[in-house]
């Protein structure tokens, strides 16, 4: 298993975060969405929907280091608070690791991703 990136907070403290199969399926789970509906994220990104994505995202990475996880929403909103480039850190990791959902590079089942 892939292990996940540190993220280097402001006070020089790391969290892992890492934007997995498992991430991306619990935060479509939690919004009530199916794969199809991902590309409304590029129209309608709402801070909400960032902040469940870090949410997501460090759980994951949390899991990949087998570390307990216990931040909640508001701890995520905390910590953007105190470090102003967390999102764009967070979302380039979220961006890259899903490029065939990305882009308009879907991959239909059964078929290969192209290039």
């Amino acid at each position: 298993m892939k292990p996940a990136t540190q993220v280097v907070l402001s006070d020089g403290n790391t969290l892992p975060f890492s934007f997995g199969m498992a991430a991306l399926s619990n935060f479509l789970e939690d919004n009530g969405w199916s794969l199809q509906d991902l590309g409304q994220l590029q129209d309608n990104l709402s801070l909400s929907k960032v902040i469940q994505i870090l949410h997501h995202g460090f759980r994951d990475g949390h899991r990949r280091e087998k570390l307990p996880f216990a931040l909640t929403l508001d701890d995520i909103g905390d910590l953007i608070d105190e470090n102003p480039t967390l999102i764009t850190r967070c979302m380039e990791i979220f961006a890259a690791s899903m490029p065939a959902l990305t882009e308009g590079n879907e991959v239909k089942p059964g078929k290969k991703k192209p290039g």
